[in-house]
């Protein structure tokens, strides 16, 4: 089962506040963060940090609905396997906290719909 981003966002957000490595914009990162934001400056030197970590975390929201969703498929197909239809599926996977794709509090039959396609 796959945590939240929000839950992986708060273990991160603890771990990095013990490193105390800050950018300009108060952003706690860890060092090997820190890292990463310095070697893309190398890569993008007319990018600012605050761009960089704007951009950095719009392109994790995006891979992680393409693993929420990759992970939903297989199991909503496992659900749809021992006959559920798409509502129970939706009600299932929320009843299991299953994670849903950034921007949706909930899973509905829409969005299992869409899944099986």
């Amino acid at each position: 089962m796959l945590k939240s981003l929000g839950q992986h966002i708060r273990h991160i957000k603890m771990a990095d506040k013990r490193d105390k490595d800050v950018l300009k914009n108060g952003l706690y990162l860890g060092k090997e963060a820190q890292k990463s934001v310095e070697r893309l400056k190398e890569k993008i030197p007319n990018a600012n940090e605050k761009q960089l970590v704007r951009v950095s975390l719009q392109v994790l929201e995006r891979k992680w609905n393409i693993v929420v969703k990759r992970k939903a498929r297989e199991r909503s197909r496992l659900l749809k396997k021992k006959g559920m239809n798409f509502q129970q599926i939706a009600e299932r996977l929320n009843k299991e906290n299953f994670s849903s794709p950034t921007g949706f509090d909930r899973w509905n039959v829409d969005m299992v719909t869409k899944l099986s396609k």
